[in-house]
């Protein structure tokens, strides 16, 4: 009975002493295994969020002092929290806009005539890593594609389409390709995050 009782002391000191030199994780919780948010939309409070108005965006930071007027983004799939800007000091100028390290830039978007704040995918801002990973880390549908709107386009993160697909009839008009992620996922593309892809006939 006291071998048992000095073991079971022994074995219980052990186990303390393994406990605490577990190394303490520092994930911040933000992320799924599949890129996408706890909350679903990939990112919270920032360029990016998911919305469907204007109102939905910035809840939580100075709306007054971001320069230029907030949009929902309504040209993308699931909508697009973004704000006008000049140059890309009007994007994350505000504490808490962005998290740190995730770069934004100022671009156009296709025909809309506006200059509006995107999550930037551009070589310069990645550090070697590659584009469609470093979006699809914010949210399993981002892809990284042109802003499109002429000559000062820019390479940014923004949702592939509209959802899954296993044929290209399950696609919608304005995102009629059907092809592969970085996943190994089929899902509906327009033509500018269509090209370079392994899309369905």
């Amino acid at each position: 009975m006291m071998r048992t009782m000095q073991f079971m002391t022994r074995f219980c000191i052990l186990g303390s002493a393994l406990v605490l030199a577990l190394p303490v994780s520092c994930d911040d919780g933000d992320r799924d295994d599949n890129g996408s948010s706890s909350s679903g939309t990939g990112l919270t409070d920032q360029t990016g969020e998911a919305c469907a108005v204007a109102d939905d965006c910035f809840s939580t930071i100075e709306r007054d002092d971001i320069p230029g007027e907030i949009r929902c983004l309504d040209r993308v799939d699931g909508g697009y929290c973004t704000h006008d800007c000049i140059d890309d000091s009007d994007c994350c100028a505000v504490e808490g806009e962005c998290e740190e390290g995730d770069t934004q830039v100022c671009g156009p978007f296709e025909s809309t005539g506006l200059m509006l704040c995107f999550l930037s995918c551009e070589d310069a801002d990645l550090n070697g890593a590659d584009p469609e990973e470093y979006c699809a880390d914010f949210h399993a549908d981002f892809i990284c594609r042109s802003t499109g709107g002429g000559s000062t386009n820019r390479k940014v993160c923004v949702p592939s389409g509209n959802g899954a697909c296993t044929v290209v009839d399950d696609c919608p008009v304005d995102f009629e390709n059907c092809c592969e992620n970085v996943y190994g996922d089929y899902r509906c593309y327009d033509a500018g995050g269509a090209d370079g892809r392994v899309c369905l006939e």
